[in-house]
């Protein structure tokens, strides 16, 4: 499995990114946004679309996630 990692530069050597919340869990920043009440974007976000397999590859990280919590001393 291969995911971005939190800074790289761009195949153009055009630019850095940077990921600054990559070690934050996804609910702990939606929470943040909604008591922030930050204003939601109204353009179609990815996971909206048909045929990709976001779906499924959240499920499997929550699914190592829990076994990670489990199995740690």
């Amino acid at each position: 499995m291969q995911a971005m990692p939190a800074r790289y530069r761009t195949d153009d050597d055009r630019f850095d990114v940077i990921r600054p919340l990559i070690q934050c869990a996804e609910a702990d920043i939606a929470g943040f946004a909604a008591e922030q009440g930050f204003p939601i974007n109204p353009v179609q976000p990815v996971r909206s679309q048909d045929g990709l397999k976001r779906d499924a590859m959240t499920a499997l990280l929550a699914q190592l996630e829990q076994t990670t919590r489990t199995c740690a001393p």
